[in-house]
């Protein structure tokens, strides 16, 4: 009776058969998984868990050297480092109007013709796959490589054929104060050209073809698919682009390290360029011409909390009026 009873209690298939466990087969393969995924895994815990929480903590702990000894005095700080990343921002406004033109720039003029010469790889046209290599070239070439050819260009070779044809010496264009802007704002539409035309062309190439072939049909031109049609059907790519380009208004740094290293001129910085030069050379406790790592981390979390509800009520305006698919 009782031996009745304990095999009533084991675990019995539909099939009535015994619940077997994992095969060999199959417990390879999830270790096989487990190693596979771990390490992007514990990448995530680092790097994006333990990082952002440590610099949450950070920006409200103040540091005082030991005197005598060696390490650190940890003590809360309140907001005392949150008044000193208002007073940086206070301090450097031109900075967030730096990033707000290359913004509207890479917007307005960088988007707008990715998406015309989308259309064009895209319709297969003359001479597309030319454009296509020209376009892709900087993406070819390491952005270091690309910055140093493009700084020799702009500040030597420039010069040197003005000289031969006028003979008159001017500065280079990318140290000259009048022109350096404007040819650093050129320099990351170019660079940055080639990736938004692929991905505009990736999408437009997932348009369904029947959807294409029946609007000609009915008599739509090249100009009417491509509002009408392709603009509608690609929108989603496009809100993607333009919301993180918001979201990274304040840590662009608009390839100033890799054209000019450490020594950018003031009035070309960008918030992302400072807290970075800031950071090489800062330290757990403030010193003279350089913030610590506290006041930084505040700093960035008051430019997160400045661009977060921009973001996402940009996104939520163009998912709500812009065009629609139907």
């Amino acid at each position: 009776m009782g031996e009745t009873m304990v095999q009533a209690k084991k675990p019995i298939q539909p099939n009535g058969t015994k619940k077997k466990g994992l095969t060999s087969r199959q417990k390879k393969r999830l270790l096989f998984y487990s190693c596979f995924i771990c390490i992007p895994l514990l990448q995530f815990l680092v790097f994006y868990i333990y990082v952002n929480f440590n610099s949450i903590a950070l920006a409200f702990q103040s540091f005082e050297a030991k005197t005598g000894t060696t390490g650190y005095t940890v003590t809360f700080a309140g907001f005392e480092n949150f008044k000193t990343a208002f007073t940086i921002i206070g301090e450097n406004i031109f900075m967030i109007k730096n990033s707000a033109i290359m913004f509207v720039c890479s917007t307005l003029v960088g988007l707008s013709l990715a998406l015309l010469l989308s259309f064009y790889l895209y319709k297969r046209f003359p001479a597309a796959g030319f454009f296509k290599v020209i376009l892709f070239m900087p993406q070819i070439l390491s952005h270091v490589v690309f910055a140093l050819i493009f700084a020799k260009i702009g500040d030597e070779l420039i010069p040197d054929i003005f000289e031969k044809l006028s003979g008159e010496q001017i500065m280079g264009i990318m140290t000259n104060p009048d022109t350096n802007f404007g040819v650093l704002i050129i320099f990351n539409l170019w660079i940055g050209f080639g990736v938004n035309v692929l991905l505009f062309q990736g999408a437009m190439e997932g348009i369904n073809p029947s959807v294409v072939e029946s609007a000609q049909l009915d008599g739509v031109n090249l100009m009417q698919e491509f509002f009408h049609i392709t603009i509608p059907l690609i929108f989603p790519t496009f809100v993607t682009f333009l919301v993180l380009g918001l979201a990274g208004i304040f840590t662009n740094q608009m390839n100033l390290f890799s054209l000019y290293g450490t020594s950018a001129d003031a009035h070309l910085q960008t918030f992302g360029y400072f807290m970075y030069m800031q950071s090489l050379k800062s330290d757990i406790v403030a010193s003279y011409g350089f913030y610590s790592y506290s006041e930084l981390s505040a700093l960035g979390l008051v430019l997160t909390l400045i661009v977060f509800p921009i973001t996402f009520g940009t996104r939520k305006l163009l998912e709500k009026f812009g065009p629609s698919t139907d």
